[in-house]
């Protein structure tokens, strides 16, 4: 028998068909140490104010079995009336605790499965190196359908140590009251000792989609938990497209694609306005390049120094265009294809756009990180007007709607004093209004005429997506989409 004394803290909430499994290798050392097993079991008040249902009723029934059968050693379970948040429900056990004279407090949660043999490797390294205040383990995470990620995380503490446990304060931290009454210490503070992952490595269900062992009946709910109990929010969000958890967080890397020709002012005020609704763009943004068809030398210069002042200025190049025909200009956009180095994505944007939101622009990015099968979303159409048109399969969730072709929508052309200007249009998924594009989307060759945004679209199995609500306004000349497309291709368009 070891001559520790070990208290088991576990919180267990909805999880009546996977405790079992959870808390029997942890029986079994009971047979070799000195062991109590505390059991806090309640929903947090967080979730009660969110409208969740208790789930939990199963789970305390199985729990009061085990307790009357002496297999765990204490049974919390907060008023109903006044519920607990994650670390009110934790502090319970440190009375209990200091009560039963615990030397080692071992933290377990609901969703954390060790081994046998892992459980016994977890305390035979702690008794071999008792020097160390606390101990982490390395998890395997598992995230959606089973892909695995360590996680380096508290597991065990001499809660004796350091003037004793004081209590938990926030989510699973804790801190010490500290020697000689000199303020307390976190329990980080004198450093945690991770064991070696060939030793101890359990399985950690945190962000699956549908094999998660506790918390509320469904992900979406945990991670409205988070947002409203963690300042900083959750790190994950429910995609409804995918119907799966994926991360918020993206390293990719945007060039930014400015097409202009003659038109300094507009180009100005679309710039400055892209800038005063995303001020962090350019942490984003790997280049920024100046497309410009004819523009004086003097117009070109003034253009660069701007972008140079809002973006880091090595990663601003001006391009110049001088065909002579008239439709020369387009080679612009068939130059597009080459300016994808260092990117993952395009913002392409003409000089007539004013943003009028912010972007979110890290949202989108993990989105379409996530999504591979979206090619683009762009940012100047509103879902509200669309209500009388029969699309409503194109809603995907409360951020984008699906470009229905070939059926029709209402494309705003102008927004003037609160007043929507729009047509009918059936368009393929492509477009120049100001759009997020994947860096292949601009691989092929435009044609020289009046059709050709339609043209290019048309049978390249494109996915775009639409914002519902839009972060642009166009501020160009009033032309109808819809003139040059008819004149091609018929009244039907």
């Amino acid at each position: 028998m070891s001559k520790y004394k070990i208290g088991i803290q576990c919180l267990a909430y909805n999880c009546s068909e996977t405790f079992p499994k959870l808390i029997e290798p942890w029986l079994k050392l009971k047979e070799t140490h000195d062991i109590k097993i505390w059991v806090g079991s309640g929903q947090f008040k967080i979730y009660n104010e969110m409208g969740c249902k208790d789930e939990n009723g199963p789970t305390l029934e199985l729990l009061k079995d085990y307790l009357d059968k002496g297999h765990i050693d204490h049974l919390f379970t907060p008023d109903p009336n006044n519920l607990l948040s994650d670390h009110e429900t934790r502090d319970k056990c440190v009375p209990y605790f200091r009560d039963k004279d615990i030397d080692l407090m071992i933290q377990l949660d609901a969703d954390e499965f060790y081994t046998e043999k892992e459980v016994q490797n977890l305390i035979s390294f702690i008794e071999k190196n008792p020097q160390h205040n606390t101990y982490n383990v390395i998890f395997k995470n598992l995230i959606r359908d089973g892909e695995e990620h360590d996680f380096n995380r508290f597991v065990a503490g001499w809660i004796k140590r350091l003037g004793g446990i004081k209590g938990y304060y926030f989510d699973a931290h804790w801190w010490w009251n500290g020697e000689n009454n000199d303020g307390g210490y976190d329990y980080r503070a004198k450093g945690n000792f991770t064991v070696p992952k060939e030793l101890v490595n359990p399985t950690h269900y945190t962000w699956t989609n549908n094999s998660n062992t506790t918390g509320p009946s469904h992900i979406k709910e945990k991670i409205e938990y988070q947002n409203k109990y963690y300042g900083e929010g959750s790190s994950f969000v429910w995609d409804e497209y995918s119907q799966s958890v994926r991360g918020k967080k993206s390293d990719s890397k945007i060039n930014l694609i400015f097409s202009t020709a003659g038109r300094i002012e507009a180009f100005k005020h679309t710039v400055a306005s892209l800038i005063e609704h995303n001020p962090t763009l350019n942490s984003y943004v790997n280049k920024v390049y100046v497309l410009d068809d004819k523009s004086p030398w003097e117009e070109k210069r003034e253009m660069e120094e701007i972008l140079k002042s809002y973006f880091t200025p090595v990663k601003v190049s001006l391009i110049t265009f001088n065909g002579e025909e008239d439709w020369d200009w387009v080679d612009k956009l068939n130059f597009i294809k080459h300016l994808k180095e260092g990117a993952d994505y395009f913002i392409y944007m003409e000089d007539d756009w004013e943003s009028i939101a912010s972007l979110n622009i890290e949202d989108h990015l993990s989105f379409m990180d996530f999504n591979k099968d979206i090619d683009l979303i762009t940012f100047s159409e509103w879902w509200h007007l669309q209500k009388d048109m029969g699309i409503e399969e194109a809603s995907i969730n409360n951020s984008y709607w699906k470009n229905p072709y070939p059926k029709e929508f209402k494309h705003t052309h102008k927004m003037e004093n609160g007043i929507f200007y729009w047509h009918i249009v059936r368009m393929p998924h492509f477009s120049f209004n100001p759009s997020l594009t994947r860096i292949n989307v601009f691989d092929g060759d435009f044609a020289k005429d009046k059709a050709r945004e339609w043209a290019y679209g048309k049978g390249k199995n494109f996915t775009q997506m639409f914002t519902k609500n839009a972060c642009f306004k166009h501020i160009g000349d009033d032309i109808s989409i819809l003139t040059p497309l008819r004149e091609k291709y018929g009244e039907a368009v």
